[in-house]
């Protein structure tokens, strides 16, 4: 799908690094050699996301998380994918759609038909014309119960626990998030790299109908705003003049 770059992180797929004048060492080797700065309280994640320009390929998972709180600072929109400099993402549930049940149980369940169809679809090995025409048509009617959100380069958003989201091709965020490495994958356009198997049924069950809030390009006041206090840290948008 592209590549992430982690500043700060620790798991079982490796663990970031700190450069220092004594030398290059991994990050849980510096907390210890260095207190101060993490006072004993997990450290938040922060990681670059860069997704491949191509649709589909570069369209992350779609997922949800239970305790996770994640914002997004888009730094670069691949104008290759995206001409004009405005981009899309899916976040949260389309709520037109959500309008045209009776209840939101009847939405949920009418939402995990839809992906278990593209599911089917998806799985199968077959690449005929009919084939790829049936993943795309599924595809499209399981994705008319999310929203698309406009975003150019300087958006931010703030993404709750429960909250259904995936960062789309060509946008390139920096990325916050509390320190746990939980998701539900609801559905996906790729092969996993990091689970067996999507958990659409658990997570449709118990995604939010809330919305997540996004900051367009927000004029900046004595330098600084702050544009989310998830639980455990606070980012903040500061504006440095040239020179400074």
């Amino acid at each position: 799908w592209g590549h992430e770059l982690w500043y700060t992180g620790m798991e079982a797929r490796g663990e970031s690094h700190v450069v220092t004048p004594q030398g290059d060492l991994p990050l849980s080797r510096f907390l210890t050699l260095s207190p101060e700065i993490s006072r004993n309280t997990p450290i938040i994640l922060i990681k670059q996301l860069n997704p491949h320009s191509e649709p589909m390929l570069g369209d992350l998972y779609l997922e949800a998380h239970h305790t996770k709180h994640e914002v997004y600072f888009v730094t670069n929109i691949d104008r290759g994918a995206w001409p004009q400099g405005d981009a899309k993402i899916r976040l949260g549930i389309n709520q037109t759609i959500r309008s045209k049940y009776n209840s939101d149980n009847d939405f949920r369940q009418a939402y995990l038909e839809s992906i278990q169809e593209y599911r089917l679809a998806h799985d199968l090995e077959d690449n005929t014309k009919e084939s790829v025409q049936d993943k795309i048509r599924f595809r499209q009617k399981m994705n008319t119960f999310t929203n698309m959100v406009s975003v150019t380069e300087g958006t931010i958003i703030d993404v709750p626990p429960l909250i259904p989201h995936s960062l789309q091709h060509g946008v390139q965020v920096l990325e916050l998030q509390t320190p746990t490495y939980e998701r539900m994958i609801i559905s996906a356009s790729q092969p996993l790299a990091t689970q067996e198997n999507w958990d659409s049924e658990q997570a449709v069950n118990e995604i939010s109908f809330s919305s997540a809030t996004v900051y367009k390009q927000t004029k900046i006041e004595r330098g600084f705003i702050p544009v989310a206090s998830p639980k455990g840290f606070e980012a903040w948008k500061i504006q440095i003049e040239p020179g400074d």
